[in-house]
């Protein structure tokens, strides 16, 4: 009986074990990213498993319930808590404040995924929220609106950013038309081109109405570029809700601004990894650790007992 006892505390203190390897994992990654821009801290989960009920409880006597004996994890989740904006001496970097994402496109995908007249479909391009752009000269991209060859704003993979330029870039008006951020439209003075601010939606691509389902930011996935950069495999489209084109701040109504999404030009958005919290956990963590392997050690000691018992 003891050695039964014993062996099942040595599975379950390994199984536990495991389950503080994902957490100390995802601790160190919030560190790692907390240097980032625009990184989103991910919290961790602990699930059921088995439990032990020896006699159930009654109105009038207590049962005997035992709980789970090991640590299991049930999921992760993104903390998508707004981090920190931080001021830049860049003009060509953004920061989102608010919901929604840059989207960005493979230089590969560029021609296919964009100014196509049906809009972004949510497989061609790529979520952010980084918005430490640079500009670059990309063969075959050029100024929708002239034909002309010119750098356009790329994000730091040197993917291509997108904006809603379509007939009303004056206005803010949207029909989800996307194309480059070129340089001459971002510094003409009447057209202001900036990034759009995007959300994936259920809806299908193009149109010119606002998005009536959105995706669940839990529906997300981190992509094979990072953790900072998401995919949407869910979604059928990518809408925009910001314009961010002659100041024009909700491209859905350009008469009555309503959004709750601001872009903001020359900021950079932070990480929002609370590092302090994250130091606490890891110390926790520590000494859970340490208690699951004086539980191997006992499960080790009888185990020995046992077999000089046997001898």
């Amino acid at each position: 009986m003891s050695q039964q006892l014993s062996g099942n505390l040595s599975i379950f203190a390994m199984q536990s074990m495991r389950s503080i390897d994902s957490w100390m994992s995802t601790i160190q990654a919030n560190l790692n990213g907390s240097t980032r821009n625009a990184f989103k801290s991910t919290d961790i989960f602990y699930g059921g498993g088995a439990v032990n009920v020896f006699k159930a409880p009654t109105q009038t006597e207590a049962g005997i319930q035992i709980g789970e004996q090991s640590l299991s994890v049930g999921h992760t989740q993104i903390n998508w808590k707004q981090g920190e904006t931080v001021s830049s001496t860049q003009n060509q970097h953004f920061a989102i404040l608010g919901e929604g994402f840059f989207v960005a496109v493979e230089q590969a995908n560029y021609a296919i995924a964009a100014y196509n007249g049906t809009g972004i479909g949510a497989t061609k391009g790529y979520l952010i929220r980084d918005g430490e752009f640079h500009w670059a000269t990309i063969p075959g991209v050029s100024n929708p609106l002239t034909g002309i060859s010119e750098p356009v704003l790329v994000t730091k993979e040197g993917f291509i950013v997108l904006a809603d330029i379509s007939d009303g870039v004056s206005t803010g008006a949207s029909d989800n038309i996307n194309a480059a951020v070129t340089k001459s439209m971002f510094e003409d003075p009447v057209l202001k081109v900036r990034p759009s601010i995007f959300a994936p939606s259920y809806d299908a691509a193009g149109g010119t109405t606002a998005p009536a389902t959105f995706v669940p930011y839990d529906e997300l996935k981190y992509s094979r570029y990072g953790s900072t950069i998401y995919e949407a495999p869910t979604a059928t489209s990518y809408k925009t809700i910001a314009n961010g084109s002659a100041g024009v701040l909700d491209s859905r109504s350009p008469t009555s601004v309503a959004s709750n999404t601001l872009l903001q030009q020359s900021y950079l958005e932070a990480s929002n990894t609370n590092i302090n919290k994250n130091i606490t956990e890891l110390a926790t963590l520590g000494k859970i650790y340490q208690g699951f392997i004086q539980v191997i050690k006992v499960y080790n000691n009888t185990l020995d007992d046992v077999l000089t018992f046997v001898k």
